[in-house]
């Protein structure tokens, strides 16, 4: 992201460096990276 800072609206830009707000705290969000792990092959078979 910092290398395209021109390519984002600037708004975007400021609530993602800023730590307190929403914007950083979803993108921060550990629970995101978590549902990589939906792919195992016991969770498919179960489906």
């Amino acid at each position: 992201m910092i290398l395209h800072l021109n390519a984002m609206p600037w708004r975007f830009v400021a609530g993602f460096l800023n730590p307190r707000s929403i914007t950083a705290r979803s993108f921060a969000n550990p629970k995101v990276l978590a549902l990589t792990s939906n792919n195992k092959s016991a969770r498919r078979s179960a489906r």
